[in-house]
């Protein structure tokens, strides 16, 4: 996982933390234009994408996130033509990627806080509008995530209310061919919520579970040594496996299966 904090300076950082043990790996300093306000992990690709505010530019940034450095990879700004501000931002399990945001036409105070669903080329950029959401929300922090098993996209928002400051949150499912969103639940205490994501996958619960106590010993030279691992014991769903598990593993063109 990876977070964002500011010191007592003013001064943001970029930290790695272990889930499982919820240990801090590592921590460095960066700018407050490589915080971003939503990021997604793109599986096809092994990328983090996001939307980034540039300080300096007052623009809104569509990029990669560095995940050694903790700097954003700018890939185009925003255009506001398109989308005035985005507030969250999902990728599928095939890379196809997704942002809620605000619409062009909101120099109209009536559609001010009228929200759509974008979809975005991760190589050049380019926003492209799939349709409104029908939800008018506030300007706070939002996020969206793609639930890899069923394939649908969530979003938690923060739909305008006139009794509650910042809007209520809710959690909604947005349909990513016409960009309706509906209501699923709310969330607690109206809270502002960034950084979802979902820890499902596309594949069967039938499944074998990950290869734990991965090691690997350096040989003489230096594509020589010898790797070792545990096979699950469990399918993705945490029941026993029965029977005998294949693996194959593959380095610089070459592969051993057992």
């Amino acid at each position: 996982a990876t977070a964002f904090d500011e010191d007592y300076d003013d001064v943001p950082f970029f930290s790695i933390w272990d889930t499982e043990s919820y240990r801090q790996i590592s921590s460095k300093s960066t700018t407050k234009s490589d915080c971003a306000n939503d990021l997604t992990y793109d599986p096809s690709t092994d990328q983090i994408f996001g939307i980034f505010y540039n300080i300096s530019s007052q623009k809104f940034e569509f990029g990669t996130l560095n995940k050694n450095t903790g700097r954003q990879e700018k890939i185009a700004d925003i255009p506001v033509s398109v989308c005035m501000r985005p507030l969250g931002i999902a990728s599928t399990e095939n890379g196809d990627i997704y942002v809620i945001g605000f619409g062009s036409n909101n120099n109209d105070y009536d559609l001010y806080y009228s929200t759509y669903l974008f979809k975005a080329d991760p190589q050049s950029g380019a926003f492209t509008v799939v349709g409104p959401t029908g939800i008018d929300c506030s300007t706070f922090l939002q996020s969206a995530c793609f639930d890899f098993k069923s394939g649908k996209l969530f979003w938690a928002g923060l739909q305008r209310d006139s009794g509650v400051i910042g809007g209520v949150a809710r959690l909604f499912e947005v349909n990513v061919a016409t960009g309706a969103a509906t209501a699923v639940c709310d969330l607690p205490d109206d809270m502002d919520i960034t950084g979802i994501y979902s820890r499902t996958t596309s594949q069967s619960d039938d499944a074998p579970g990950k290869a734990t106590d991965i090691t690997f010993t350096a040989g003489a030279s230096a594509k020589s040594g010898e790797l070792s691992f545990n096979l699950p014991s469990d399918n993705i769903a945490g029941t026993s496996l029965s029977g005998t598990i294949a693996y194959t593993v593959t380095y610089d063109g070459k592969s051993a299966s057992g």
